[in-house]
């Protein structure tokens, strides 16, 4: 066993400017661990907070989880995004109360079975809920020691060299190492690095070679396809219909105003009646053109066209989505919307047929 300086230089830079975060100023408790961490995956710390604060106002512990609905779980959820991510918490939660008795599983091989936990999520959980010894290996950890290290390669094998070159040290504190990497890789070793701020930048392969910069190895980023969606904000008097998305796939269980993709040589209005007709069996009449909207995910963008429309006639038989109702503006917050959605309601506060 390596006699671990780094770890030491390390923790001790932590204890010093320790960054005040709600999941570690209150009482640390392996529910909090979990949330914050399954939060922070794909959410950047400043986005997270008030959502971790709100939630367990709503959600104190993993019984008042397992007992809401799932549509008050996304509610809590909404604008946060990946909403997979709020579906799998509600499903562990429910998992945790009838197999474990309401406790989080304290053992990896346990804790892996669990809906949405994976070895990043077990090892947090495990590593700083209990401090084990274990890493929870994120895009910062990566970052971190594979120019500590000067090492390359895929995301697998550089998880897999850190964890083995890190478990050759004689680490002790491992809630406040892995934290400290956290907090190392948010604040100094950033893509391009503080590097003379660095509590560990002696031990550092990459900066005595002034190579930061080639580590981690940079992967070749592809271009994000573009989709042309048209949507209906079809009004019968004042109220207007919104339909709710499967619990599966993108955007799984929130509701949505109504429509599609634009097909190759179709114009913008006959896509929008051709959607309407396909996912609601009923017919419209097009009013009004709003303005277009772009909005990006992770791995698309689309640009929206939206059109206040009035109900002309037919009875709703769905085709995709699973459920309907008709909803005003005063009532838009009794749902979950993605924030497309919410664009478009922000175009609409001023509009009448």
């Amino acid at each position: 066993m390596i006699k671990n300086s780094l770890s030491k230089m390390l923790i001790d830079w932590y204890v010093k400017q320790k960054i005040s975060l709600p999941w570690r100023d209150l009482n640390p408790n392996l529910y909090r661990t979990w949330i914050s961490e399954i939060m922070l995956q794909q959410s950047q710390v400043k986005t997270v907070i008030p959502y971790f604060n709100s939630w367990f106002k709503k959600f104190p512990d993993i019984t008042s989880l397992a007992n809401a609905t799932i549509d008050e779980v996304l509610k809590s959820w909404e604008g946060l995004g990946y909403y997979r991510r709020a579906h799998y918490i509600h499903k562990a939660s429910k998992l945790i109360i009838k197999k474990h008795n309401g406790k989080i599983p304290d053992t990896y091989v346990e804790l892996i079975k669990v809906p949405g936990i994976g070895d990043y999520t077990a090892s947090a959980i495990l590593g700083i809920g209990h401090n084990l010894p274990f890493f929870a290996v994120d895009g910062n950890f990566i970052r971190v020691f594979s120019r500590v290290f000067k090492i390359k390669g895929s995301k697998s094998k550089l998880t897999k060299q850190i964890k083995k070159n890190l478990s050759q040290r004689a680490i002790i504190d491992f809630a406040s190492f892995n934290q400290a990497v956290m907090d190392l890789g948010r604040t100094i070793c950033r893509p391009i690095p503080a590097c003379s701020l660095c509590p560990i930048s002696i031990e550092c392969l990459a900066h005595k070679h002034l190579q930061t910069d080639k580590y981690p190895q940079k992967s070749i980023k592809k271009n994000k396809p573009n989709y042309n969606v048209v949507v209906g904000i079809i009004y019968k008097k004042d109220n207007f219909i919104i339909t709710q998305r499967k619990n599966e796939g993108l955007l799984g269980g929130l509701w949505e105003l109504p429509g599609g993709k634009i097909k190759k040589g179709e114009t913008r209005e006959n896509a929008l009646i051709r959607e309407i007709r396909e996912e609601l069996n009923i017919t419209i009449d097009i009013k009004k053109k709003l303005p277009e909207i772009r909005h990006e995910y992770s791995h698309f963008k689309v640009k929206i066209y939206p059109y206040i429309c009035s109900y002309n006639g037919g009875k709703v038989a769905l085709v995709g989505p699973v459920a309907w109702g008709w909803m005003n503006m005063n009532e838009v917050k009794t749902k979950s919307f993605p924030k497309a959605t919410h664009k478009v309601f922000n175009l609409m506060d001023n509009v009448s047929l």
